[in-house]
């Protein structure tokens, strides 16, 4: 079996699962990724191209000309295909060449580009209230989107498949077949390190403060340092092994406390065996997240509280962190979840026949 996962490396999920593929007797997995960023993680059988940017009219062009070959090499080479997010080129044109190919096809979606804020504030108040007071993807998100941009690979016959939160917002009329999948890591490259410090240190990285809830987040930790003794950090543009670095070392993971969901960063967290805090709303684990999962569920209305037991609480922190570990060994190890995408691959021929 032949996969090329394409076009866009989320979280690291797109490599990490190229290189998990890439253990399983019979499989040849490869890569074709547009950009690079400072917190994701590349892979020896990955190739990155970078399309330039809009304003250097010259590069663009070049670049975009340079992916296409790349693209039409490895989908002629493959006979699985594997997207995430989005197509890349002018028009959709890769996904077209896809369906034309016959390809069995899978897309995942990941966040803004199908979140549908109508059913997201539905959902939850908190949501409601940060897209009323800066939502940084805002622009990215509306109903009317997510569904052509589903549509779009409905058309071109391809299969999605998703984490939890997410399956909140497929067009489930699109589609015959939906398949659901985990975020995924590499457990290797995560050293278990349980909290053990006398002062707690808190880690919190406001990547869009919004959305996680750092505008609420920083207030609450001021009034916390005023009665109880911890250290507070908080990270913000620094390269991946740096923030690996900084969260093995820490007792509190705070991730978000707005958006209902969570995502790689605690995962990651949670491998290094730190307890994590973060909101997930009662849909997402309807929709498929493990009940047993040990994540330290607070909302900007129990924040306060739940940092407290946690600050006050080291057998709690100890206990929750060796739990993390364990839940991510079960259910986020990509080399497990490698498995599911290769039987979900072939499902998708059987389907086709």
């Amino acid at each position: 079996m032949k996969v090329l996962i394409l076009p866009f490396n989320p979280g690291s999920m797109g490599s990490t699962t190229v290189e998990a593929l890439n253990n399983i007797n019979g499989i040849t997995a490869k890569g074709l990724f547009v950009g690079r960023h400072k917190y994701q993680q590349e892979g020896k059988n990955c190739t990155f191209v970078d399309l330039g940017l809009k304003n250097h009219i010259v590069n663009s062009v070049l670049n975009r000309i340079i992916a296409f070959f790349y693209f039409l090499r490895l989908v002629l080479w493959a006979d699985n295909v594997y997207y995430i997010w989005n197509s890349f080129l002018p028009f959709g044109i890769d996904i077209k060449i896809v369906s034309l190919l016959k390809k069995n096809a899978l897309i995942e979606w990941v966040g803004s580009e199908i979140r549908n804020p109508e059913i997201a504030k539905k959902l939850s108040p908190y949501m409601e209230q940060a897209y009323n007071n800066g939502y940084e993807y805002k622009a990215l998100e509306n109903a009317d989107k997510s569904y052509q941009l589903q549509k779009k690979f409905s058309n071109a016959g391809f299969y999605p498949i998703v984490v939890p939160e997410m399956n909140l917002y497929i067009f489930n009329e699109l589609f015959s077949k939906l398949f659901s999948i985990n975020y995924r890591i590499n457990i290797k490259n995560f050293k278990a390190n349980y909290p053990k410090n006398d002062k707690p240190i808190i880690v919190h990285t406001p990547t869009a403060a919004i959305t996680k809830g750092s505008n609420i987040i920083l207030p609450i930790i001021e009034e916390l340092k005023q009665n109880y003794d911890f250290d507070f950090i908080l990270l913000n543009g620094l390269p991946r092994e740096e923030v690996h670095r900084i969260v093995q070392d820490c007792d509190i993971f705070l991730d978000q406390i707005m958006l209902g969901s969570h995502g790689v960063a605690t995962c990651e967290a949670m491998a290094m065996g730190k307890p994590t805090v973060c909101y997930i709303m009662p849909a997402v684990f309807e929709a498929g997240l493990p009940k047993e999962s040990p994540i330290v569920n607070a909302n900007p209305d129990t924040l306060k509280a739940t940092l407290i037991e946690l600050i006050t609480n080291a057998s709690l922190r100890k206990e929750i962190g060796v739990k993390s570990r364990q839940y991510i060994e079960k259910y986020h190890d990509a080399d497990k979840i490698a498995v599911d995408v290769y039987n979900v691959f072939k499902e998708i021929a059987l389907l086709k026949k």
